[in-house]
């Protein structure tokens, strides 16, 4: 089947013109990591083979209905192991967007890395009625590896500021300002915005426990001021009556002794 495929290539890009079989050298350094650079479709969908160049700038991909602006989409989601749901179609299976009459379909997709000079390639074959393969860097791998890698350079399909397919503008519409806040935060940089609201948050959340804490004490204390306080004049009291007491035995005392004179 490899053979089939490659066989296929070339004579497509046989019939290429020529300044479209120069081969793709993106200036890396003007690439900030996780940023796609280069996505490859065998067999996917409408794509019999298609190549997409990105820039390190803003990029449009156009083009009439049906011409499969949304199946790009859907291939970015799939060959990173994207929920089928994250694209509206969760009623659907992998091997639907294989392309029909074929058996396999392959995803490449090729990143900026960590360095100025680094890229890395998540690579995902679609096989009918089969498991798919993965791999990176051409290295065979596991789904949960192309996971690991993603939430490595902060690459969240599920975060829809992030990742907004049309079947779920809807969806995003209707969110709350203050989901919409937190998903914003989640897709900046590396996430640490969002970690910083989070540990704000708590911080609040604290505070205002403590505060409460402190309102309660205050309160008992006013309580306990209060009891004090009439505890006192009880005191004050019981003390005068020991005084008049004392006063009572002196007073019986000296009037005993007149008695016995």
């Amino acid at each position: 089947m490899t053979a089939r495929v490659s066989s296929q290539v070339i004579d497509f890009q046989q019939s290429l013109p020529k300044r479209l079989k120069t081969q793709f050298k993106p200036d890396l350094t003007k690439f900030t990591k996780g940023e796609i650079i280069r996505v490859k479709l065998v067999n996917f969908m409408s794509y019999a083979l298609a190549e997409f160049h990105f820039g390190p700038s803003m990029n449009l991909i156009i083009g009439p209905n049906g011409s499969g602006k949304s199946t790009f989409v859907c291939a970015v989601c799939i060959g990173l192991a994207g929920k089928l749901d994250y694209l509206g179609k969760a009623s659907m299976n992998v091997d639907q967007f294989i392309k029909m009459g074929e058996k396999r379909a392959v995803i490449e997709l090729e990143f900026k890395g960590e360095d100025d000079t680094d890229s890395f390639m998540i690579r995902r074959e679609l096989i009918k009625k089969s498991k798919s393969n993965w791999a990176i860097d051409d290295r065979p791998c596991n789904e949960s590896a192309v996971k690991k890698i993603l939430k490595q350079f902060n690459i969240q399909l599920d975060n829809m500021c992030m990742f907004l397919p049309q079947d779920r503008v809807a969806r995003f519409a209707s969110l709350k300002p203050e989901f919409k806040l937190k998903e914003i935060e989640k897709s900046y940089g590396d996430g640490e915005l969002y970690n910083q609201h989070i540990k704000v948050s708590e911080m609040y959340d604290k505070k205002e426990k403590m505060n409460k804490s402190l309102e309660e004490a205050q309160a008992r204390l006013e309580v306990l001021r209060k009891t004090n306080a009439e505890l006192n004049e009880k005191v004050a009291t019981y003390k005068e009556y020991q005084t008049l007491e004392k006063e009572y035995k002196l007073y019986d005392e000296s009037f005993n002794k007149v008695l016995n004179l």
